[in-house]
């Protein structure tokens, strides 16, 4: 008998190997993919470069949520200075890069 993924596993993998290349780490490419992907009502694939409004709904204040969350779960400081968060985040890559961006907190 042949071991199959399901399709969201194989996506899950994929992407998490996506982003291990680019230097991210594991939790974190982890942590994106299970918020969001768990965050709809019908799973549907979680890609680099979805767009978060136009693929997931995420936008605004949710975004600024889930990137807290997530930066939190992670233990990275969230930057309060307001000029950083003038970066355009309008893809799952271009949030990864951004939280993965954050220092590490203070133990």
């Amino acid at each position: 008998m042949i071991f199959r993924m399901s399709k969201n596993e194989d996506n899950k993998e994929s992407f998490l190997e996506y982003f291990s290349k680019q230097g991210i780490s594991l939790s974190l490419a982890l942590s994106v993919y299970d918020d969001i992907y768990n965050g709809h009502l019908f799973k549907r694939p979680v890609n680099p470069g979805d767009d978060l409004y136009k693929m997931h709904g995420i936008v605004d204040e949710d975004l600024d949520d889930l990137i807290i969350e997530i930066a939190e779960a992670n233990n990275l400081k969230v930057p309060l200075n307001t000029d950083y968060w003038q970066n355009p985040v309008t893809t799952i890559e271009d949030m990864i890069f951004f939280i993965a961006s954050f220092s590490p907190k203070d133990n």
